[in-house]
């Protein structure tokens, strides 16, 4: 009689230890894979940024109109993704922020640089009222971009 009652006891533990390795198996959780492409267009970015800088120099023309119109093509190709870029050095920094593929101006409050610290070299960048970035300018031509995507539920916000 006892055998028995192992065995039904035994039978019971294993079946219920399928249901919970069953149960555990469907009840995990699904996230979105990564949008790597806004970090990877932020990395672009300033890569062609500096090198477009280094061509400006070398033949005598402006770094700004260059860095204005190499930056204006980025953000036509890329209207879905807002786009801040800042340049300068130590003591001077300059700002565009390209919302929808359009350069927009100060007087709209969508990207100004705050307390911008020029003994330290330190920008802080905020974005469309809420979002806050820093970036430590050295001597010499510095570069700092934000990409900015927004998905159906999530924002997604790569700096370089």
């Amino acid at each position: 009689m006892e055998k028995r009652g192992q065995m039904f006891l035994m039978a019971a533990v294993i079946t219920i230890a399928i249901l919970l390795g069953l149960g555990t198996l469907y009840a995990r959780t699904r996230a979105p894979a990564e949008d790597i492409t806004v970090r990877a267009l932020a990395k672009e970015i300033k890569f062609e940024l500096a090198q477009a800088i280094d061509y400006a120099l070398a033949n005598n023309k402006n770094t700004s109109d260059t860095i204005r119109n190499l930056s204006l093509l980025y953000a036509q190709a890329h209207k879905d993704k807002d786009i801040a870029v800042c340049y300068g050095n130590k003591y001077n920094y300059s700002m565009l922020y390209y919302k929808k593929g359009l350069l927009q101006t100060s007087s709209e409050g969508t990207c100004t640089l705050k307390n911008i610290i020029t003994a330290y070299g330190t920008a802080n960048i905020q974005l469309d009222g809420k979002y806050f970035y820093s970036s430590n300018f050295t001597k010499g031509q510095n570069i700092f971009v934000v990409v900015k995507k927004e998905l159906e539920h999530d924002i997604i916000i790569a700096t370089q």
